[in-house]
């Protein structure tokens, strides 16, 4: 039998709602794709790293950490379709 999908919400990982506020900074053409990839790879980092049972509060800091370098991803976006 296959375990059932995870269905975590995206806001419930990590860094999602800063993600959500950094991404006003590009381009509206570009917004939802942009951040579609940057919440999935963060959920993609949380949901492994509760897997193999990292110690939630020090990986949620780090991939908060992890989620301000979207806001040069960001900038970089707005400058090249802005």
């Amino acid at each position: 039998m296959t375990p059932a999908p995870d269905r975590t919400p995206s806001r419930a990982v990590p860094g999602a709602t800063l993600l959500h506020v950094i991404a006003l900074l590009v381009p509206s053409p570009h917004r939802d794709e942009w951040r579609a990839e940057w919440i999935a790879e963060a959920t993609h980092v949380w949901r492994a790293a509760v897997e193999v049972g990292s110690p939630r509060a020090l990986t949620a800091a780090r991939l908060r950490r992890r989620c301000l370098g979207a806001v040069a991803d960001a900038f970089w976006m707005r400058r090249r379709h802005g």
